[in-house]
């Protein structure tokens, strides 16, 4: 066990503390120094998921500094999917048969669908994002659903008592 200073191709000096044999030592010092500081990877992997979601209509994330490093990441890597899955369902979708009603109702199914995915994307919390990052698509779209159909029946519940009902 003993410390190292380690200078990164960055340009940053870290202070590391190695364990294991000096040969081992060396060798991990050798591969530290051949890529960035913490603090500059992930500003760079922040600014690659920034420029990747640039043009799309989603809104700024809140928390703190921290959360917010991270959370632009991982937003990024579940906007990848969920544009997956609308190719894949737009690929998919039967809504073409020779049978009206299941044209509509596969067309209301795709439309809930797709509005649930909208949904997520228009999440600004970096909390949120962070808490989700272990879970699977499908899941979230479970959980967005489930609090949207309360949202509908509260609404519902609510008018009707507005009403007099």
């Amino acid at each position: 066990m003993a410390w190292y200073n380690v200078i990164h191709t960055c340009g940053h000096d870290e202070r590391v503390q190695l364990y294991g044999a000096g040969k081992e030592r060396n060798r991990r010092i050798e591969y530290m120094e051949q890529g960035l500081c913490i603090d500059c990877y992930r500003a760079q992997q922040r600014e690659r998921a920034e420029q990747q979601t640039a043009g799309l209509d989603i809104p700024t994330l809140t928390g703190t500094d921290k959360q917010l490093g991270w959370a632009t990441t991982l937003r990024a890597e579940r906007l990848k999917q969920i544009a997956e899955w609308r190719s894949y369902l737009a690929s998919h979708a039967q809504t073409d048969t020779p049978d009206p009603a299941r044209n509509a109702h596969n067309q209301a199914l795709l439309d809930t669908i797709l509005a649930i995915l909208r949904r997520i994307e228009q999440e600004p919390s970096a909390h949120r994002w962070i808490g989700h990052r272990q879970d699977s698509l499908r899941e979230i779209v479970r959980e967005v659903a489930t609090v949207a159909e309360t949202t509908i029946i509260s609404d519902a519940i609510l008018q009707h008592l507005q009403g007099g009902g």
